[in-house]
């Protein structure tokens, strides 16, 4: 800010003096010293308090907007996959100069970062309607406290395109995908996909191929970890596999070498891959030979891409029930710019979280500390947003299931196609609950196919699992609870 420029109701905050500018420098030239970040964290939430506090005096000015465009796209950054203008673009901050995730360092200095402490933010450089959500974090050394941290667009119309740039931003960094691919394979293989093929094959494997389909592919690791495990399983069975795959996604993977690589491409005989999105694919008139072989579909994190994000207030005595805490929340207590002040109550007070709470729309992010930071962005985008009325709750982001991912783009049901050719289909997803699946199935009259819960029997915290198949087939040996 100049003086030209900056109102002169700013000035009146302690924490828009040039000790902001002084505690930010002083924090970077100590090389990210934690003991200095919380006079930095302090001066930041003073400056957007008076911000806000400048609101009504300005009448939402250009000038003003201007002003909170730029306090919460502080330290943050756009990410462009070609020329100022296009439409692909997506955002990124880093964990230890960014303001608003450095709660999480004072509030717990050991937790392992996590996207879900920042979950939307706005980039410093882009559009001021703009809002990008938590994707992944990328660590750029094994031994630096330092992560990088990026986040797909928010408008559905440009997400795709979000998301191809992000994959190209990981794959020029030397990320191959999904860090957690391994993890996730493995407890899918265990609880899932072992079960089913062994209920599939009765005891006595013949010589038919397997098939799989990866509905959202992605970078394969997923697939490439699945079918090792598969692999591993039936040569202790003692027979050897033929391994038929389909890999779908809306960009072609970066490299499918991993299914070369011995022992595992001797057993591969047939790989193709699907650069569609998975609903116009579904809706295309070919899309998979007759089987020669059991055939099952894994939709792992791809219906959660097309996921809806919005911010919203909630009463401070609603959320504490959702978070079990006695009580009301004390939304003045864990303002940053309070507890953070001199003499205060200090990091201890801070309601900083990476759990996610379960609401009416979905789930909600209960960052009680970043509530003015989240009616910021509510302000900015959303033109003409009034926040008056609800003053007195906490602004909260919440993220919750779009029917439309399950809809192919002829108005077919993604679930009803998949299952016309697959014997099974396993699902995984952040933000599909029962009730949603439920309310597809019986929009789309889907009487025919049958449908296990697996989120307890897996002990999932942060995503859901299903199985289905068409159900006139024999129910599968696992351990879920039958919803359909």
């Amino acid at each position: 800010f100049t003086a030209e420029t900056t109102p002169s109701c700013f000035y009146s905050n302690p924490g828009t003096r040039p000790e902001f500018g002084a505690a930010w420098q002083k924090h970077i030239a100590s090389s990210f010293d934690l003991s200095l970040a919380r006079e930095y964290c302090f001066r930041y939430f003073s400056l957007l308090d008076a911000v806000h506090t400048a609101h009504d005096e300005l009448a939402g000015s250009p000038l003003w907007r201007r002003a909170l465009q730029a306090v919460l796209g502080f330290e943050c950054f756009t990410i462009r996959g070609g020329p100022i203008g296009r439409e692909d673009s997506a955002a990124g901050t880093t964990t230890i100069r960014n303001p608003c995730y450095l709660l999480a360092k004072l509030a717990s200095p050991d937790t392992p970062d996590e996207t879900r402490f920042h979950p939307l933010t706005v980039a410093g450089d882009g559009k001021a309607e703009d809002m990008f959500f938590h994707y992944r974090r990328y660590p750029l050394s094994e031994d630096a406290p330092l992560s990088l941290l990026v986040y797909p667009v928010v408008d559905p119309a440009r997400r795709l395109r979000s998301f191809q740039l992000v994959a190209k931003l990981a794959n020029s960094l030397g990320f191959a995908g999904d860090p957690f691919a391994e993890a996730r394979a493995e407890r899918l293989w265990a609880n899932v996909l072992l079960p089913t093929l062994r209920s599939i094959y009765a005891g006595s494997p013949d010589r038919t191929p397997i098939e799989l389909v990866d509905l959202g592919a992605g970078s394969v690791a997923l697939m490439a970890a699945l079918t090792r495990q598969l692999v591993a399983w039936s040569r202790t069975a003692g027979f050897a596999p033929r391994l038929r795959l389909w890999l779908v996604d809306v960009a072609p993977p970066q490299t499918t070498s991993v299914f070369r690589i011995q022992p595992l491409g001797r057993f591969v005989e047939g790989l193709t891959t699907v650069s569609m999105d998975y609903r116009a694919w579904l809706a295309s008139p070919r899309r998979l030979p007759v089987r020669s072989g059991p055939r099952v579909a894994v939709a792992s994190k791809i219906f959660d891409v097309s996921s809806r994000l919005v911010i919203r207030n909630f009463r401070t005595n609603v959320l504490s029930s959702l978070v079990e805490e006695p009580g009301a929340l004390d939304r003045e207590r864990y303002r940053p710019e309070r507890c953070l002040a001199p003499g205060s109550e200090g990091p201890r007070a801070l309601r900083i979280s990476s759990s996610r709470v379960v609401v009416d729309e979905g789930h909600a992010f209960p960052l009680a500390s970043l509530s003015e930071f989240f009616r910021g962005l509510r302000l900015v985008s959303q033109p003409g947003a009034d926040d008056s009325a609800d003053e007195g709750g906490l602004w909260l982001p919440v993220r919750s299931f779009d029917p439309q991912s399950l809809v192919a783009t002829d108005g077919a049901s993604v679930i009803g196609r998949l299952i016309e050719q697959c014997d099974y289909l396993i699902v995984e997803d952040a933000d599909l609950r029962p009730r949603d699946l439920i309310e597809h199935l019986r929009a789309f009259a889907l009487q025919g196919i049958a449908a296990l819960d697996m989120t307890s029997a897996m002990e999932l915290k942060a995503n859901y699992a299903y199985v289905l198949w068409p159900g006139e087939r024999r129910r599968p040996s696992l351990e879920g609870e039958r919803i359909w």
